[in-house]
């Protein structure tokens, strides 16, 4: 499961028949329901290749390329919940990393946020530079303000 705010969204294991199961109710994306975004949080989380690995070479493909068009044309907050919900580095596959590169064009807020937050956890992170140089001046705050977040030692390191 994956921490979201404090929430947690878990379920039923990313095997063959619940990814085509999650891929049936995300269906065409149109009504934004709950349901259609749990669904779409489970399938981002597939892109580990641990799972992929149980999946069929079709299923793969099938997910990745539904991912990759979903990603092209969802409003901002969807694409952010999308990123936010990918696998990071360096169990994210080939198909899973061009949803992520889609979402690293963005120019919204949101979505930069949501890639800050999931997947830049040092503070010299490559993600950190490119939101502070967006041209975005909420998100260059914002970027510089995580960058020394990330700096400062830990609680639990602490003496």
């Amino acid at each position: 499961s994956r921490m979201l705010r404090g929430q947690r969204l878990t379920g039923t294991p990313a095997d063959e028949a619940a990814v085509a199961g999650w891929i049936d109710t995300l269906g065409d994306g149109s009504s934004g329901d709950f349901e259609e975004a749990v669904a779409l949080a489970r399938l981002a989380m597939v892109g580990d290749s641990d799972v992929n690995l149980r999946l069929s070479p079709d299923l793969s493909e099938r997910l990745a390329v539904l991912l990759e068009e979903r990603a092209a044309v969802l409003p901002p907050p969807s694409l952010a919940w999308l990123v936010h919900h990918l696998d990071a580095e360096p169990g994210r596959t080939a198909a899973f990393q061009r949803v992520f590169d889609l979402a690293l064009q963005s120019e919204s807020v949101d979505v930069w946020l949501a890639i800050l937050l999931a997947h830049a956890d040092q503070p010299d992170s490559p993600l950190i530079t490119a939101a502070a140089r967006a041209g975005l001046p909420q998100l260059s705050s914002f970027a510089e303000n995580w960058r020394s977040v990330l700096a400062e030692p830990s609680p639990a390191a602490a003496p």
